[in-house]
């Protein structure tokens, strides 16, 4: 867990952080109803604990989330969304503690106080919808990229002695199985991070947000990891990238599909990849003698 924390900090610190400031900028320069009545320091200072704290919880929430078997395969901004919703329930209790840090001009001080539940309730209730679009905007980005149509719904191959690993055994974040010897050593890093029951014969990886969908000839998991980082360990198999967010074994490549200006890689089991223009000779060329 400590070290899918250190990954997801490491490959968005930048992003994240050019999030961070442009939202407490916003929010000081906007005064909404939480910071009204303080003056722009201590604005600052407010938006600057509340956005800070409640980013840690979000990355915290849809790291951990990750592990959870049924949100591996919904799509990404489902996973976010969830992540968002969890999020706010974290930091809710962190939200009334800062207010008690925080001078506020209260509206309505003859209103009587509320129990804890109760006003534990009534903060998560305001931040859910707040929490979970930020969260949302804040990796809209990442989301159209992952949102790349496949032309095909991907079936896993039968696995070794007829048996076919069932969904949730592709999703039980189990230990990785050792690597088979002949993988040469840079792979080991990424292959230690798959599923046992999946193998490691991998036939697709494909980017999305900060992490990296793997899918061998036994099924499919997310696994955090970097895109680039998993290319650079690639290098010297026998795959190549056809996409900024695809990359494909060849020997599992099974067709090219031609649809108007769109270029598709169509792998056993039926799974279906865009081909971006610059890789699309390099592509045919490496497939030649294998398709004909």
């Amino acid at each position: 867990m400590y070290n899918d924390i250190q990954r997801l900090l490491g490959s968005g610190l930048g992003y994240y952080g050019v999030g961070l400031v442009a939202l407490v900028v916003v929010f000081t320069a906007l005064e909404p109803s939480p910071s009204a009545g303080l003056g722009i320091a201590m604005r600052l200072l407010f938006w600057t604990a509340h956005i800070g704290s409640g980013l840690v919880c979000l990355i915290l929430c849809q790291s951990a989330l990750l592990r959870m078997g049924f949100l591996v395969r919904q799509p990404a901004w489902v996973r976010v969304a969830v992540a968002g919703a969890a999020g706010a329930l974290v930091f809710t209790p962190i939200a009334l503690g800062l207010e008690g840090l925080f001078p506020v001009i209260d509206d309505d001080p003859d209103t009587p106080g509320m129990g804890l539940v109760a006003a534990l309730a009534g903060e998560f209730f305001d931040l859910v919808i707040p929490f979970t679009g930020s969260w949302l905007l804040l990796n809209a980005p990442k989301l159209v990229q992952a949102g790349t149509p496949r032309a095909a719904e991907w079936t896993p191959a039968p696995a070794p002695e007829g048996k076919a690993a069932t969904a949730e055994q592709a999703e039980q974040p189990e230990q990785a199985e050792q690597p088979d010897p002949q993988v040469t050593a840079p792979l080991e890093s990424l292959l230690h991070r798959i599923p046992r029951s999946l193998g490691t014969e991998i036939m697709a990886l494909s980017a999305e947000l900060h992490y990296l969908r793997v899918r061998t000839t036994r099924g499919e998991t997310l696994i955090l990891y970097s895109f680039g980082q998993a290319m650079k360990e690639m290098e010297g198999t026998k795959g190549m990238q056809i996409h900024r967010s695809h990359w494909v074994a060849l020997d599992h490549v099974t067709a090219l599909d031609t649809t108007a200006e769109r270029l598709t890689c169509v792998l056993r089991g039926g799974l279906s990849l865009p081909v971006s223009r610059p890789y699309r000779p390099g592509l045919r060329a490496a497939l030649r003698s294998t398709l004909g």
